[in-house]
């Protein structure tokens, strides 16, 4: 007998021992993926990535559209009744690197996730050198996008004012080290 694979995954049974936002969006990317795979679509296993983000990431590809005829099963298997919740999930699938670790880390909820967006994934200053050294290497490929593309006075503005901010994160990094 053929079982089908939401059959495997059944609903989140224990809701005392909620899955964080990063564990939610894993399961959630696992999920689109397997319903693509029964439509033949093959992705890249696990080990060839250099970091686990970007497996799941697979998931959420432009060439891959959210599966909705699978929709209703995938909210089952995860255990929801909202279908917007589906989304909050996606995005965490788009956050920075150095914040799924620290938020993975952390165990953070999809609204911690969320509200930290506001500020642009932000860590909190009780973060560790590890995450720090993550957060300031996107923040450098954020602050080269912008000046390559600096078209207009305000964008150049924007750039200065990061600059600003990169010479403060490096400052608190060296008086931490």
């Amino acid at each position: 007998m053929k079982t089908n694979a939401f059959d495997k995954w059944g609903a989140v049974p224990d809701h005392s021992l909620p899955l964080n936002g990063i564990a939610k969006a894993r399961q959630l990317a696992l999920l689109i993926m397997y319903v693509y795979e029964q439509e033949g679509v093959i992705f890249e296993p696990f080990e060839v990535f250099e970091n686990e983000q970007d497996f799941y990431a697979q998931a959420i590809d432009e060439r891959f559209p959210f599966p909705d005829h699978a929709g209703t099963s995938i909210l089952k298997a995860m255990g929801l009744t909202n279908p917007t919740k589906l989304r909050d999930y996606l995005q965490i699938l788009r956050i920075p690197k150095h914040f799924w670790l620290y938020a993975d880390d952390h165990n953070l909820t999809e609204s911690e996730i969320a509200r930290a967006q506001a500020t642009d994934y932000e860590l909190p200053a009780h973060a560790s050198i590890t995450f720090r050294s993550l957060e300031f290497e996107y923040r450098c490929k954020n602050l080269m996008e912008i000046l390559s593309n600096a078209k207009t006075e305000e964008q150049r503005d924007m750039a200065l004012s990061l600059i600003n901010e990169f010479q403060h994160l490096i400052q608190n990094l060296d008086e931490r080290s």
